[in-house]
């Protein structure tokens, strides 16, 4: 193959101009034909290439040698003659809706465009490109300057046939972005105006900054690129990336069953789950789910474990819109009270340092809720971590930084509990509480900055607390959880990982259970992941019939579930 170089681009098309206006989709117009190059000039194209009002198939591949290609020396395809979708309306109303698609097979990972038609110097318009780890995105840029982006979370497959698809909604404010790679589906939420026409022709496997000036070249084979006004579904769920459909029966010791709570993910990501034991084997989980965590699409999600199985998932608090303005959801919190009361915390407002704690109480168990109670006078509640309740009944909130939150009626009225810091350790967040009996509270706490642990304690059920001072378990900035046994030990589940030094944490794998007889000698029980990743923010509760339940983030894109025999544990 000839590499064109400087001012020669490969000249696309012998295309007719057929109507399609009557099915609905947008047409593809083009004042008059160009001749193709002689079919040795690109390797493995046709002396002639097919078209219709939205896709170009080019038989049998274009070949794309651009290897080793640099900026303004590299070969692409394009459209020489001013196409346009009709459906831009030369920028009158614009076009409300857009589809992308092409099918390739790359031969080099590397960031380089699929398809393309912006305007040279600003990059206005549409493109999906491939970028440098091997993912496919869809890039809008609105006149105004502002971009919006969604990446697939999958890769491509060097060497075979990949098909990606991206579509577009204006007309919607929530999951209107999509990247569809090998039927696996990424949603995510943008605002963007609709599109009105570019100057810029379409490319195809590169792009054009100018007269003579090119690069982002593909490197492989591009069997057809397509653009219309005809979107996919952008609700329809699609499939998911490959993970194991059944863990049950692993033969970790202590381990009973592994399980994802689902396996199609309702939103892009999610984070922060939390599980509370309804008795009668039934359990109820919840967590932050939306396009990222703080994005103001996020809602509160749950899902009912009965029978052995998960529920479909269901948003139970959708983003909240309070006093005129939307507020950011984080951090859900489920825990039942000892006279059936099920309570549903969770924070909203900016990250955490201007959190407000709000919650739902439901009566039957989560299967109906009450209208949500806003406390107010900048109440934390559960911060992360479950409460636990005193034996007058008094809820005792794990609130975090230097405080400690109560309710002895149920939510009606709140008091607050502050200790010290004196050795101002950072970052002195997300408690949580084990009860040793006798008015012993015990706190352990995630830090900032920091290479431990920390903890305090309180010998008067927690209306005073002891001094901060560091342990010897590591801490890697991230939260975890502990829970007290019937057998009278206690158990936590962290990630054994310090923070590297001049790092905001450290990572988020493994993820670890250690139990102890008193709360400050810890032996290592469990690993229960190794791998690469994040495993991270586990919930963990004791059952009424004494089973131990994990539940935590499996790499942002799902919640999952472990059964623990407490027997089986070493002590």
């Amino acid at each position: 193959m000839k590499i064109l170089c400087k001012t020669v681009s490969l000249i696309l098309l012998i295309l007719n101009t057929l109507r399609l206006g009557a099915l609905g989709v947008a047409e593809w117009q083009f004042s008059g034909a160009s001749r193709l190059p002689a079919p040795d000039e690109v390797a493995g194209i046709p002396a002639a290439a097919s078209g219709d009002a939205s896709r170009l198939a080019l038989r049998e591949g274009v070949q794309f040698r651009n290897r080793d290609a640099a900026d303004d020396c590299g070969a692409y395809l394009r459209i020489a003659d001013q196409p346009s979708l009709t459906g831009h309306d030369n920028g009158k109303n614009g076009l409300a809706s857009l589809n992308l698609a092409v099918r390739f097979r790359p031969e080099t990972i590397r960031h380089a465009v699929l398809l393309r038609k912006t305007d040279p110097g600003t990059d206005f318009g549409y493109q999906l490109f491939l970028t440098g780890e091997g993912k496919v995105a869809l890039r809008i840029r609105n006149r105004d300057g502002k971009t919006v982006n969604v990446v697939s979370r999958n890769r491509v497959r060097p060497g075979e046939w990949n098909m990606a698809d991206a579509t577009a909604d204006s007309a919607r404010t929530l999951y209107n972005l999509q990247v569809r790679l090998n039927g696996v589906v990424t949603r995510a939420s943008g605002a963007f105006t609709p599109l009105s026409d570019t100057s810029g022709a379409l490319t195809v496997g590169g792009l054009e900054r100018g007269p003579g000036k090119s690069g982002q070249y593909f490197d492989g084979a591009i069997a057809s690129a397509a653009v219309s006004d005809v979107t996919r579904a952008l609700d329809e769920p699609g499939a998911v990336d490959p993970a194991p459909a059944d863990m049950t029966g692993t033969h970790l010791p202590g381990i009973e069953r592994m399980e994802f709570v689902y396996q199609e993910p309702p939103t892009p990501e999610c984070h922060a789950a939390t599980v509370a034991d309804l008795g009668n084997g039934e359990l109820l989980a919840a967590w932050f789910g939306g396009t990222c965590e703080g994005h103001l699409d996020v809602g509160i999600w749950t899902a009912r474990y009965s029978g052995g199985r998960w529920s479909r998932p269901v948003e139970t608090v959708q983003r909240l819109y309070r006093d005129g303005v939307y507020y950011q959801l984080w951090n859900p919190l489920l825990f039942r009270h000892s006279s059936g009361k099920l309570f549903l915390f969770y924070k909203y407002g900016r990250p955490f340092e201007h959190w407000d704690c709000a919650y739902l109480a439901s009566d039957d168990g989560g299967r109906t809720w009450s209208a949500p109670h806003y406390p107010g006078g900048r109440l934390h509640g559960p911060s992360k971590n479950k409460p636990v309740e005193l034996e007058d009944g008094t809820i005792y909130c794990p609130a975090g930084g230097d405080k400690m939150e109560y309710t002895p009626d149920l939510g009606k009225t709140w008091k607050v509990v502050r200790f010290d810091n004196p050795e101002k350790f950072r970052g002195v967040i997300q408690p949580a509480l084990l009860r040793h009996g006798n008015g012993v509270l015990q706190a352990l706490y995630r830090t900032m900055g920091e290479k431990h642990l920390a903890e305090n304690w309180s010998h008067d059920n927690g209306r005073s607390w002891s001094a901060l001072k560091m342990i010897s378990l590591p801490s890697n900035n991230s939260g975890f959880d502990a829970v007290e046994l019937k057998d009278g030990r206690f158990l936590l589940v962290y990630n054994h990982a310090e923070t590297p030094d001049g790092r905001w944490g450290g990572k988020r794998t493994p993820l670890n259970v250690a139990v102890s007889s008193d709360g400050k000698e810890w032996k290592p029980a469990l690993i229960l992941e190794d791998g690469p990743g994040e495993y991270s923010y586990p919930s963990v509760i004791q059952a009424e019939d004494g089973k131990i339940h994990v539940i935590y983030t499996w790499n942002r894109v799902r919640i999952k579930h472990v059964v623990l025999d407490p027997a089986a544990l070493e002590r």
